[in-house]
């Protein structure tokens, strides 16, 4: 997921998951803007497989920096550089001749790109440390949450989560909801993980449904929900029947529901 800054000269990239191998071949081996900011949420598969293909990591004249958390059993930087060991692809990492740099980032912290992008990370209910981001930018906001599964009934997925909640669960899990509600608060769009349907939700799975997505969207004032995260045997009309689901409950609130499709772009003016 790319976050296009018009008037500025870096890129914000947020995972990178296959659709970054397109996003890479568009831009070329030499873009235009020499600085590009990747925000991880976490290492599972599906959000990094594209890196080893990104064209841009091939010019020296390119500089990455990588904001990501530190899970107890690994570095992302030896993740990354993992991916391009021997075994795994015939290009070492030393053939990537960009300038490529590490910044761990804990849960609830705060911290500035090139002074203009105001981000927050946010760990949510997911596997590992997984980080949900909401970046500001001028009068602009964007959140993006993307794997995160209820946090009820002791279904606690997160690395530090059973510790957390064990001396009071439920004041633990209510205080979970409420932090996300403060998180989105006030946010024009939310793109958030809606895998599941209420009827086939697998709690210790990591993800979300459209009605549970939407409960924190309408109790943070947000203005657009964008469902995201699509269960891979998911057809167009089943995505297509979870928006037509929550759909006008959100309108009914205040909240535009739409369904991600690749090759999207949503204006943060509107």
């Amino acid at each position: 997921m790319e976050f296009v800054f018009e008037k500025e000269d870096f890129h914000i990239f947020l995972d990178g998951g296959s659709g970054l191998v397109a996003c890479g071949r568009e831009l070329g081996i030499n873009p235009k803007k020499k600085k590009i900011y990747f925000v991880i949420t976490h290492t599972h598969w599906d959000h990094i497989m594209g890196f080893p293909y990104f064209l841009p990591f091939h010019n020296e004249n390119m500089e990455f920096t990588f904001f990501s958390s530190t899970t107890s059993k690994a570095t992302f930087s030896d993740l990354f550089l993992g991916l391009q060991r021997s075994r795994h692809l015939p290009v070492p990492p030393f053939l990537l001749h960009a300038k490529i740099k590490f910044e761990s980032k804990q849960s609830d912290t705060e911290f500035l790109v090139e002074n203009k992008v105001r981000i927050q990370a946010h760990q949510i209910n997911h596997q590992g440390i997984t980080l949900g981001y909401r970046l500001e930018y001028e009068d602009k906001s964007v959140s993006v949450i993307t794997d995160n599964a209820p946090i009820n009934d002791g279904n606690y997925l997160g690395e530090g989560m059973k510790e957390k909640a064990a001396p009071d669960p439920k004041a633990f899990e209510q205080e979970f909801d409420e932090s996300m509600v403060r998180f989105l608060r006030n946010c024009h769009t939310a793109v958030f993980d809606t895998h599941f349907t209420e009827a086939n939700l697998k709690p210790d799975w990591g993800h979300s449904t459209p009605e549970r997505a939407l409960a924190y969207c309408k109790k943070a004032g947000v203005k657009r929900l964008v469902l995201f995260h699509h269960a891979p045997e998911d057809m167009d009309g089943d995505v297509d029947k979870k928006v037509a689901g929550v759909q006008e409950d959100g309108r009914t609130h205040g909240v535009e529901v739409v369904a991600a499709r690749e090759g999207d772009i949503w204006n943060l003016s509107n």
